[in-house]
């Protein structure tokens, strides 16, 4: 089992994307977990067997983001780049 962890970020700024939501999915778009981001972007998923996931990670008034990552070590990081949607 597997540690995924990293920070959610503006694309453009840099800035922590916090109180958003990130998820964790199988490639057939199961949920396995959901997490609201911390005051400086963070998320964690605990327990993450190895295989293949999609990351997802959206707010109010950025685009959704996702990525395609594979966990197989203990402790993983990533980072996701939001745009801010155009409205």
């Amino acid at each position: 089992m597997a540690i995924v962890r990293g920070r959610f970020l503006d694309a453009e700024t840099g800035f922590p994307i916090f109180r958003s939501a990130v998820s964790l999915r199988t490639l057939n778009w199961q949920l396995v977990s959901e997490v609201a981001t911390g005051a400086e972007g963070e998320f964690e998923f605990r327990d993450v067997p190895a295989g293949d996931y999609y990351l997802i990670g959206g707010s109010v008034i950025h685009t959704p983001v996702k990525a395609r990552i594979r966990v197989e070590e203990p402790g993983v990081e990533y980072e996701l780049r939001a745009v801010k949607a155009i409205v």
